[in-house]
């Protein structure tokens, strides 16, 4: 029976991330099945450390898991094949498992007649879902600029702004741009020629409401 199949993600700031990946419980009594139950919960840790330095993100999968006898009592906790815990209570006998991955509290608790696994107290199949940010920072787009109009200046009766307050605003947010486009590219690695073509629209257009020339960076050659 698959309790949880999530692609569920926490991350901190060392930008390592622990990815809830399945949650399965599966009968395995001998005579009955439902008298023995073998609770498996997959985890895998993202890297994005070596990226900074032209490297790639790394994958690491762990597997969490559990076998309990609902006739004896008897409780074993094993952690990639190692086991890590193993006891026989009477069924009646509180029970919780604690062990740290990641920086993170890994916690197998009761739950009605079943056994569920908790990161840091958050239920392991209800993380909230969120992509990792982007791992590499955009460097900003060399744009040349001479003393023009902005939008601004018409309804302010103002005939021009200094080039360097212009040429900074515009260089940050064309930078934005090309860092939305990184982003996109690394989430959807077969995106790039759409998200490319969007991002040169956007170019573009506010190039056109700044009365400025197309970018450079998307001038075509022809």
């Amino acid at each position: 029976m698959l309790i949880g199949e999530v692609v569920s993600e926490i991350g901190n700031i060392d930008r390592t991330y622990l990815v809830a990946l399945s949650a399965e419980a599966q009968g395995i009594g001998k005579t009955l099945q439902s008298t023995k139950t073998r609770y498996t919960w997959k985890i895998e840790i993202v890297d994005d450390r070596a990226i900074a330095s032209g490297g790639r993100r790394d994958y690491k999968l762990h597997i969490l898991e559990m076998t309990y006898s609902r006739l004896s009592g008897k409780k074993k906790v094993s952690f990639d094949g190692v086991v890590r815990y193993s006891i026989q209570t009477p069924k009646s006998s509180a029970f919780e498992f604690n062990m740290v991955l990641e920086g993170r509290l890994l916690s197998i608790v009761p739950q009605g007649d079943d056994y569920v696994l908790r990161i840091d107290g958050m239920a392991f199949e209800f993380f909230e879902a969120r992509p990792p940010p982007p791992p590499v920072l955009a460097k900003p787009i060399s744009y040349p600029i001479n003393t023009v109009r902005s939008p601004q200046d018409d309804s302010a009766g103002l005939d021009k702004l200094s080039p360097p307050s212009l040429e900074t605003t515009a260089v940050l947010s064309y930078a934005k741009g090309e860092e939305d486009f990184l982003a996109g590219a690394v989430l959807d690695p077969f995106g790039d020629q759409h998200a490319e073509e969007s991002l040169k629209e956007e170019a573009n257009e506010e190039a056109k409401l700044w009365g400025l020339p197309p970018p450079v960076a998307f001038t075509d050659d022809t």
